[in-house]
């Protein structure tokens, strides 16, 4: 018997703009929380290369500061040391790569780089500020370990997300939809439930000295994230090793007179103290980690940098039971959880709204 012919499959029907803008929108995890940045299938692996540094080192920091105190949870050595000597080395990094690349052209544009490396005092300035709210949080960072578990500390930094929002709207100009929005509250929403009381009454699981002390640490990252997106985004066509030269040569002043400071004001007892392999793997770290997120602030913008923030909190939660026994209740699964899932709508299923000034009859305030 002759063998039937099945029909022949319909051709494929080339999908509508917006499947094609949701499945862009499910592709671009970072896409819709920078205007500068652009979906996962159309990121450079170098790209993809800072994010994913940027992750790790983000979960790997608060274990480190964990990991160098003692067993009475206190910290043997100088800890204003640490922030010098990371500063120090940024600054020896950002100075030799400006060194050796001064006579070169940049490849991106055929423009030499010493046409770019410019210097003026006003443009220089501008770089004080940063410099001062970063020093500000590296030594707040340490007093908050004291008080919180490193996923506990991860996720409450993450509330700076909304410090984040306020201030891009304010500084950058950049305005976020109402899915947004919502986001940003959700994840001050499960910071706030994971500080929760688990027994009856009505105190914190830290004292007040701890809320405070954070709430300062996340507002200096906050604002120092945001305002150095503004410094290194006026001068996008200048190398980030160049504004990190003059960034980082504020941090080693201001974090060198804290170091001279801390003996003789601030009761500690000696210069370096036991200087370990541990905590000399953990200068290098903060170097690392500090030249990263340059890149990041510069490329994608200070709500991706916090974002990486929120998403590392999982990673830090895992590491947070496997490395120092830590138990995930109920309420901290569900505080990770309400995180998640505002992560996933702001980077995602916002992506699917149009912007504020893309709506018919906007106006701006």
């Amino acid at each position: 018997l002759p063998r039937r012919r099945s029909a022949p499959p319909p051709p494929a029907r080339p999908p509508s703009a917006g499947r094609a803008h949701a499945m862009d929108a499910c592709l671009g995890i970072f896409g819709s929380a920078s205007e500068s940045c652009v979906g996962l299938k159309n990121m450079t692996m170098k790209s993809m290369f800072y994010l994913g540094a940027g992750l790790a080192l983000n979960t790997l920091m608060p274990l480190l500061m964990r990991a160098t105190q003692s067993e009475e949870r206190v910290y043997n050595y100088n800890i204003t040391m640490v922030f010098v000597w990371a500063e120090v080395l940024k600054l020896v990094a950002a100075g030799g790569w400006c060194f050796a690349n001064y006579g070169g052209v940049d490849p991106s544009d055929g423009v030499a780089y010493a046409t770019k490396m410019t210097f003026t005092w006003n443009e220089n300035l501008h770089y004080f500020i940063p410099g001062f709210l970063f020093f500000a949080q590296n030594n707040l960072s340490f007093v908050c370990v004291q008080y919180y578990q490193p996923a506990s500390y991860q996720l409450l930094m993450n509330t700076r997300i909304v410090l984040v929002a306020v201030l891009s709207t304010v500084l950058l100009r950049k305005r976020l939809n109402q899915l947004e929005w919502c986001a940003v509250f959700l994840i001050s929403i499960g910071a706030i439930q994971h500080n929760l009381p688990k027994e009856a009454g009505f105190a914190f699981r830290v004292p007040f000295t701890g809320l405070l002390v954070m709430l300062i640490t996340a507002t200096a990252a906050a604002l120092g994230n945001v305002y150095t997106q503004l410094v290194v985004q006026a001068k996008k066509d200048q190398p980030i090793m160049w504004q990190n030269l003059q960034l980082y040569a504020y941090g080693v002043v201001f974090n060198g007179i804290n170091w001279l400071l801390s003996v003789r004001f601030m009761g500690q007892q000696y210069f370096f103290g036991e200087v370990t392999g541990l905590v000399v793997f953990e200068i290098v770290m903060f170097a690392v980690y500090g030249l990263t997120i340059s890149v990041i602030l510069k490329e994608f913008g200070a709500i991706v940098r916090t974002i990486v923030g929120a998403i590392s909190i999982v990673c830090n939660g895992a590491l947070d039971v496997f490395v120092f026994g830590s138990v995930i209740d109920v309420l901290d699964g569900t505080s990770y959880g309400v995180i998640m899932i505002a992560v996933h709508l702001f980077t995602n299923v916002a992506a699917l709204l149009p912007k504020p000034q893309d709506v018919p009859g906007y106006q701006k305030v």
